[in-house]
């Protein structure tokens, strides 16, 4: 009975450890219940590559890196082994290419060859390649970089000189007050628009009274007959030319006043007498008086 116990505790230590094995395997990216392929790549340089590493083709996980051995009887070659899903056929020519990203993290991107009608098989070897992809431009630029710092440090000395000075707090305020007094004269012409508005409302008015006007003259002056009004205006002139040459000619009463000097004598002399029997009057007006008073 004891024997049967310490049977059956060997089985279920074995078995977790088979579990404890599978379980650690899987969250390492292995599937132990899955068909692979094993094909081999080699690289001078596996820098940030391992175990697990993810291989994608089209940006679709199809497998991992199964293991990576350097090759000491050649140097400078490490061999990465790569299993791949076996439902993938991998044509002849195809290049494992190892991507660094931004980031720093690495993959592995399985370049499929497309004219190619040959498949390798299982344990073949596939062209590797390094690509550090944005890691190597920035690596590039790095020098640049270094030699632009001592520059933009200079820069940064300067706005700080900038952007300390008192005088720049003092631009800043007064471009302030300016915006403020922008904003009060902005709002006073708004104001003085709407009178605007309406005086150029009344002079359209004006306007159009004017031009009512206008056309109402060019109405009239259109009802005019001007051959009739030209001929009136003639026999009137022929009038005062006949009035003038009989008053030169001394013809009627007004003509013989202006002609007859005998006549504008006796009238002389008829406002002659009356001006001197005026002032008689007023010097001696006792003489007249019994003069009435005689008659009455």
């Amino acid at each position: 009975m004891n024997k049967a116990k310490e049977i059956t505790i060997a089985l279920i230590f074995i078995i977790a450890l088979a579990l404890l094995y599978v379980g650690i395997e899987f969250l390492k990216g292995k599937n132990l219940f899955s068909h692979h392929n094993i094909y081999y790549a080699c690289y001078n340089d596996v820098t940030g590559l391992s175990n697990t590493t993810p291989v994608f083709t089209n940006g679709v996980r199809v497998g991992i890196i199964d293991g990576i051995n350097y090759d000491y009887n050649h140097p400078d070659n490490i061999v990465v082994r790569l299993k791949i899903n076996k439902k993938l056929p991998i044509p002849t020519g195809s290049i494992a290419v190892i991507e660094t990203e931004l980031l720093g993290s690495v993959n592995v991107n399985l370049l499929l060859a497309k004219d190619s009608q040959h498949i390798l098989a299982s344990g073949d070897t596939l062209s590797g390649r390094i690509d550090k992809g944005t890691m190597s431009n920035i690596s590039e630029m790095i020098p640049t970089i270094a030699a632009l710092v001592p520059t933009l440090d200079s820069i940064l000395v300067s706005i700080q000189s900038i952007t300390s000075d008192s005088s720049l707090v003092r631009s800043l305020h007064n471009a302030e007050t300016l915006t403020a007094n922008a904003n009060k004269a902005v709002n006073r012409i708004n104001t003085l628009t709407t009178p605007a508005e309406n005086l150029i409302a009344k002079l359209n008015s004006v306007v159009d009274n004017l031009n009512a006007v206008s056309s109402q003259l060019t109405q009239a002056t259109d009802e005019i007959d001007a051959k009739e009004l030209a001929s009136r205006l003639n026999t009137t002139i022929e009038n005062f030319e006949n009035v003038s040459s009989q008053l030169s000619n001394g013809e009627g009463t007004a003509g013989k006043l202006l002609s007859d000097s005998t006549l504008f004598e006796n009238l002389n002399k008829v406002c002659t007498d009356a001006q001197t029997l005026v002032n008689d009057i007023r010097e001696h007006p006792l003489r007249y008086i019994k003069f009435w008073k005689k008659s009455e």
